[in-house]
């Protein structure tokens, strides 16, 4: 096998749709994730009640909630909690389309036929909802029953807070780290079949799972719908940082203050308007306020 280019195992399928989304705005994912760190460095007490709020309602609807109420928490909390004088911005988008703009479907068993895949918009509620789904499945040491009755209680409260700060919070890249104990249709040798053919059965299934596992985990990524002017942005300038601490409550001139040591020599001339600046470009890149041809 060459160091670079398509391996020799791979199908020429497989290797197509890594090229494609192999590390599918994997920048932007890291972006989205510094936006969550800061969120918890900074807010966690509001980060906590909404996850919480959202756990609950999985639990009140045996953990198929219906999308709109998961809506509605996010709307009552963005009231609650969020005080730039920007309207809360959130839905279900189809958006999905590939290189030539046909939309992307995907199988619906109980429908018995392709539809648009889907996903909540901000990517920031989507992630919220599938935490909140796991506190809500157990995953998060007991209290369980403290969701149900008091989701606000304190020990349930303790709880998320111990799950967020010491295993982290980040939108999940780690999909395609081991495959499931069971993957293969057909994993015994029949009688009848060479230990050749056998292996080339298990290579050219590997192949077909590994692109069905790249082309559809893709779908469940965020993506960037407006690109940032002098490209994506970089972790030392930390602009997520500015877009928490604004959409907080805190004045751009108190943005400045807290953050002038990350602030370029280039805007010390008028550091407001440069963090003012960056905080807008920074809302829409990471989908927090409509790009243009959004619905409000």
């Amino acid at each position: 096998m060459a160091k670079t280019g398509k391996p020799d195992a791979w199908s020429d399928e497989l290797w197509a749709v890594y090229e494609k989304y192999g590390d599918f705005d994997h920048v932007y994912v890291e972006s989205c994730n510094r936006f969550l760190k800061a969120t918890l460095d900074l807010y966690q007490g509001p980060i906590f009640e909404l996850i919480g709020e959202l756990a609950q309602v999985c639990l009140e609807q045996d953990m198929e909630p219906n999308p709109e109420d998961q809506l509605d928490v996010y709307r009552d909390w963005y009231k609650r909690h969020i005080k730039w004088k920007r309207p809360c911005f959130c839905g279900i988008d189809d958006w999905f389309v590939d290189s030539e703009g046909t939309p992307l479907m995907k199988p619906d068993d109980e429908k018995e036929e392709y539809v648009p895949p889907t996903q909540v918009r901000p990517w920031f509620l989507g992630a919220s909802i599938q935490l909140a789904k796991r506190i809500a499945e157990g995953e998060v040491p007991e209290p369980r029953q403290g969701l149900l009755s008091k989701p606000k209680s304190y020990d349930t409260r303790a709880k998320i807070q111990k799950y967020l700060t010491e295993s982290g919070w980040a939108v999940d890249q780690l999909w395609l780290e081991e495959a499931p104990d069971a993957w293969l249709p057909n994993g015994t040798r029949q009688p009848e079949q060479s230990k050749k053919d056998f292996i080339n059965g298990l290579f050219k299934w590997l192949n077909v799972f590994m692109t069905w596992q790249l082309r559809d985990k893709a779908l469940a990524r965020p993506h960037h719908r407006k690109e940032l002017r002098g490209g994506a942005p970089k972790a030392e300038n930390k602009h997520e940082e500015m877009v928490v601490r604004k959409m907080f409550g805190e004045s751009i001139s108190d943005i400045v203050v807290a953050m002038q040591d990350d602030l370029p020599p280039a805007s010390t001339g008028d550091p407001s308007r440069a963090v003012n600046e960056r905080v807008k470009n920074m809302a829409g890149y990471l989908g927090l306020i409509p790009s243009a041809g959004d619905k409000p």
